[in-house]
């Protein structure tokens, strides 16, 4: 089964100052950490990625 998990990040946290535009560089980083944006509610960006298991070598 695949774990998701998610993180919410505020929109000024993810804009250029002084809130003008959005920073793709911010966004990009996140993207590059496997967050991809599903939602933006409240003022609040809403991120989620799949959560890779490793499985512990000790157990097979």
């Amino acid at each position: 089964m695949k774990t998701i998990e998610y993180q919410a990040v505020y929109f000024s946290k993810l804009t250029k100052p002084h809130y003008q535009e959005l920073d793709m560089h911010k966004l990009n980083e996140l993207g590059e950490e496997g967050w991809e944006l599903v939602s933006i509610v409240s003022g609040q960006c809403i991120f989620k990625r799949a959560v890779t298991a490793q499985l512990d070598e000790t157990k097979r």
